[in-house]
C-alpha cells in the first residue's frame, strides 16, 4: 500500500512538472490541444499622428495553446510595455519616441502560455513637431516674409524688417529674438508665437535760422571797433 501511495505521488509530481514545462498544465492540452507560446503578430501599418505613433496589428497565424490576450511593444528590444488590452490599433506616445530620428517598434503576442518571439518589427522616421510663427507689423514699414511660417521644434527663423524713410524699427513678440541691422532672428521655437514689428517716426532736427550777411558784418564791426573801457587806477 505504501509503495502504491509513493508511486502515485511520484507520478503526480512528474505530470505536474511536465505540464508546467509545456506551459500552463493539462488544462491547455484539454481545452486548446497544447500549451505552446503564441506565434508573433504582424505590424500592418506604422504612422506618425499628433499623439505619437499609431500601430496597426494583425493577429498571429499560430496562437499557440492559449488564446492571445494582448500585445507588448518595445522601442529597444529589451524594455517591453503593454499595448491597450484587446486592441489591434494602439498608440506609442510621443514622449517615448526619439524625435527627428528613425524609430524601430518591436511587437510580440501575449497569452497564458507566455510571449511570442519579438520578430515583428517596423521602423519609421519620426518628424519633429512644428509650430506657427506669425509676423505682424504696424504703419511705417514692412516685414518679410509677411505670412505665418511653419517652423520645426527647436529651430529658429529670420525676418527682414524694413522701415520707411524717416522711421526706425523695433521688434518684439512672444517668440523672442534679436534685431541686427534689418534682420530679426527668433529664439529657438518651442511653441506657436508671434513677431511684432513696429516703426517710429524719427525726430526732426530744428533748423537754426540763417543770419543775413549784412547783419553779420555789422556785428563783426561793432566787436572790432567798440570802445574799450578804461581801467580805473
Amino acid at each position: 500500500m505504501r509503495k502504491f501511495a509513493l508511486l502515485l505521488v511520484c507520478s503526480l509530481w512528474s505530470v505536474h512538472a511536465l505540464s508546467s514545462q509545456l506551459g500552463n498544465g493539462l488544462l491547455g492540452f484539454a481545452l486548446y490541444g497544447g500549451a505552446s507560446e503564441p506565434g508573433a503578430p504582424a505590424i500592418q501599418t506604422l504612422s506618425q499622428v499628433n499623439t505619437g505613433l499609431e500601430v496597426t496589428i494583425s493577429a498571429p497565424q499560430e496562437p499557440g495553446g492559449y488564446p492571445v490576450i494582448g500585445y507588448q511593444y518595445s522601442l529597444d528590444g529589451f524594455t517591453w510595455l503593454d499595448a491597450s488590452a484587446g486592441a489591434t490599433i494602439f498608440i506609442v506616445p510621443t514622449d517615448q519616441l526619439t524625435l527627428g530620428a528613425t524609430n524601430v517598434v518591436y511587437l510580440r503576442s501575449v497569452s497564458a502560455a507566455g510571449t511570442s518571439e519579438s520578430n515583428a518589427t517596423a521602423s519609421v522616421y519620426v518628424e519633429l513637431p512644428t509650430f506657427t510663427v506669425s509676423p505682424n507689423t504696424g504703419a511705417g514699414g514692412a516685414i518679410n516674409p509677411a505670412t505665418a511660417q511653419t517652423i520645426a521644434q527647436g529651430a529658429t527663423t529670420t525676418f527682414t524688417v524694413t522701415p520707411d524713410e524717416g522711421y526706425t524699427a523695433a521688434v518684439a513678440g512672444s517668440c523672442g529674438g534679436s534685431l541686427s541691422g534689418n534682420t530679426y532672428t527668433t529664439n529657438a521655437v518651442t511653441a506657436a508665437c508671434t513677431v511684432e514689428a513696429s516703426f517710429k517716426l524719427e525726430a526732426e532736427a530744428v533748423p537754426i535760422p540763417a543770419m543775413p550777411l549784412p547783419l553779420l558784418l555789422l556785428l563783426a564791426l561793432l566787436l572790432i571797433y567798440s570802445p574799450k573801457k578804461k581801467r580805473l587806477l
